[in-house]
């Protein structure tokens, strides 16, 4: 009877072994699955948070980006931030023709063309400084004899990369074909503010066109214009200002030019790139004239 019942128990015994050796293998298996699930849920958010980040930096909400979309504007003659002190005033009436500075010069016609002349017509020294060569080129017309780089110290630089701020980029000597950060150049209101923290009541000028060129021409006052090198198409490209608040409308090969007189068939502008004057074609003047929403400076003595 012993013997029988040895032989009953030994298989009962292996079978309840076996079925905790099965249980404990599945439970460890559970805990290692439960283990990787954690660190699977706790590593995936670092990931995307990485991801986002990445994103964030090149494209804003859209709820921190200012409207951009085209309005007409005039700047005011001088910021609110530059007093328009007596010494100023005197500035303003010395380069006005009634002081007897020289006037702005009667525009002949001759074939249909409307001319101002004794527009001085400069050469840049730097790879990028145009705009400042236009506008010491606009002060020398009125009487105002200034150096590129007085204007430049009035404009300044934006460190948040904003030409509609301060001149933007790393160096006047970067090819002309740059986007900042590379040297880019500035916009018109800068240049106007600079030349009214200098003596000349400059304004800027958005969204304006050819019948108004033809007005300010006709009334013999030169106009800063913002198009590209040689009038050359170029797609408009920009990018976010450092804050990430501002998108920039740019475009490769940014140039200024000073008009001096149209007729029918296009405009004459005085050239900074080599100080020559040349003659381009309406249309393809307007079209690049207009990549930069037609920004313009003049003056209102």
């Amino acid at each position: 009877m012993e013997h029988y019942r040895d032989r009953v128990r030994s298989p009962g015994v292996i079978a309840v072994g076996a079925l905790f050796c099965l249980g404990g293998a599945l439970f460890i298996l559970a805990m290692l699955s439960t283990a990787m699930t954690i660190a699977g849920s706790e590593s995936l958010p670092q990931a995307a948070g990485h991801n986002v980040a990445r994103v964030a930096l090149r494209t804003p909400p859209a709820s921190t980006l200012e409207d951009t979309s085209p309005i007409e504007w005039e700047s005011p003659a001088l910021p609110a931030a530059i007093a328009v002190t007596p010494a100023l005033e005197a500035q303003f009436a010395a380069s006005s023709p009634s002081s007897g500075a020289p006037a702005l010069t009667e525009h002949p016609r001759h074939g249909g063309v409307v001319m101002i002349e004794g527009v001085p017509s400069g050469r840049q020294s730097r790879a990028l400084n145009c705009e400042f060569q236009s506008a010491r080129d606009l002060a020398a017309f009125y009487g105002l004899q200034l150096t590129w780089q007085e204007i430049f110290k009035k404009v300044g630089v934006d460190p948040n990369g904003n030409p509609n701020v301060g001149f933007v980029g790393r160096s006047f000597d970067d090819v002309s074909t740059g986007l900042y950060p590379a040297g880019y150049g500035v916009y018109a209101e800068p240049i106007a503010r600079g030349l009214a923290a200098l003596g000349l009541p400059a304004r800027a000028f958005k969204q304006v066109d050819a019948a108004w060129l033809r007005r300010e021409i006709a009334a013999g006052r030169p106009v800063i214009v913002w198009a590209t090198a040689d009038m050359r198409l170029a797609p408009v490209e920009g990018w976010y200002t450092e804050d990430g608040k501002m998108w920039v409308d740019a475009v490769r090969g940014e140039h200024t030019f000073t008009v001096v007189g149209y007729d029918q068939r296009g405009v004459l502008v005085n050239d900074p790139l080599d100080g020559s004057r040349k003659h381009y074609a309406w249309e393809q003047f307007l079209k690049s004239w207009a990549l930069l929403g037609n920004m313009a400076v003049s003056l209102r003595p």
